[in-house]
């Protein structure tokens, strides 16, 4: 089954920050847009593929604003999930959602939250003997954190959460548990505070600025974000693609402060006033394993669709 493109669905018996800053600050009207994707990954051993396989899995992002005067509130959703008999039993999955309230044009409030399949892989060889042993059933850890960003101040929350094998759940379903299960009862749930150099406006979230960088005009953007209370440097540069017209290819490059770690990712999308949602992404989640998430108007015959909310 496809990852669900509404948000978690049924009302979860404990509020999230996101879901507390959706309601508190209520707006009348705006949009929503969503577009799938066909995940293709691609396994290298010293730079040289050695296994690819189309449609691996599946994504999706949605992007969901209003605006009322000089207040605006912008919820970003991005998702995805293997599908398991493409890939010899492997079952990962990933999802993160933030909210951002704007006071003319700048960021005061945000929230996120998100989750991801543990794992301790970090060698090609690890990843290589669980693909070759499948997966076994049963209930499967993730990794779940949300955020709460203000002005000088980041809260995070870390917990592990426990759910039966996601065979037995529809996305929508997956995505409900473990919100439930992180309100209710997450394991070894970790506090973490970060203090931030903003006095006006919240730090920034990582959707949040890879959107800002898409919507810059500038070829190259720059700025910080802060996740899981650790803070980043993005950088991307911008250039246009020959075919098809109209289309421009972003490069990103992401980076801890303080550390050598980073990592990058490119993003394709129409030029124009407002870019739409990306055609196409490729990143690299471990140093042996490319993801590329292409959008495919034949199994999302909306293409970007967009409606009133």
């Amino acid at each position: 089954m496809g990852w669900s493109l509404s948000r978690a669905g049924a009302t979860p018996p404990a509020r999230l920050n996101v879901d507390r800053l959706l309601s508190e600050n209520p707006l009348p009207s705006g949009s929503v847009r969503t577009r799938k994707y066909r995940a293709d990954a691609v396994i290298s051993l010293l730079g040289v593929p050695i296994y690819s396989r189309q449609a691996a899995g599946s994504s999706f992002i949605t992007l969901s604003e209003a605006t009322e005067g000089d207040s605006s509130v912008i919820s970003l959703q991005f998702a995805g999930a293997s599908t398991p008999e493409r890939v010899h039993g492997v079952n990962q999955a990933g999802y993160i959602e933030e909210v951002i309230v704007e006071r003319g044009s700048t960021p005061v409030e945000a929230a996120y939250f998100g989750f991801i399949t543990s794992s301790r892989e970090e060698s090609f060889e690890e990843a290589r003997q669980r693909l070759v042993a499948g997966h076994s059933g049963g209930s499967i850890r993730y990794t779940a954190a949300e955020g709460l960003y203000r002005p000088g101040e980041v809260k995070t929350s870390v917990a592990s959460v426990v759910v039966p094998d996601r065979d037995s759940l529809d996305r929508a379903g997956l995505i409900r548990q473990i919100r439930s299960r992180f309100c209710r009862d997450g394991l070894l749930k970790q506090e973490l505070r970060t203090t931030t150099e903003g006095r006006g406006s919240a730090p920034s979230t990582f959707l949040y600025a890879v959107r800002r960088a898409v919507l810059a005009r500038a070829p190259r953007f720059e700025c910080t974000y802060i996740h899981h209370g650790r803070q980043f440097n993005l950088r991307t540069d911008k250039n246009p693609v020959a075919h098809p017209e109209n289309v421009v290819r972003m490069v990103g490059q992401v980076r801890e402060q303080g550390t050598r770690s980073g990592a990058s990712f490119k993003i394709w999308f129409e030029d124009g006033p407002e870019p739409g949602l990306p055609l196409r992404i490729e990143y690299q989640p471990r140093p042996y394993l490319r993801i590329n998430l292409e959008h495919d108007p034949a199994s999302d015959p909306g293409n970007e669709r967009q409606e009133e909310i």
